[in-house]
């Protein structure tokens, strides 16, 4: 939940029972996500069908 406060933010971060956290960094409140989410992600392998047109030219 972002609610609203006194601060140079003017807003904070409440987080109940989920993995993100609010973190202080250098007086800016910021949500940090957990390392092991970005890398479960399921990304295929290889060069996607546009990246192998702009990359080799559209031939047929």
């Amino acid at each position: 939940m972002v609610y609203q406060t006194t601060g140079e933010q003017r807003l904070s971060f409440l987080v109940h029972d989920h993995q993100w956290t609010p973190v202080d960094l250098d007086g800016i409140t910021l949500v940090r996500r957990p390392a092991e989410a970005i890398f479960n992600a399921a990304l295929p392998a290889g060069w996607s069908r546009a990246a192998k047109r702009r990359r080799f030219g559209r031939r047929t």
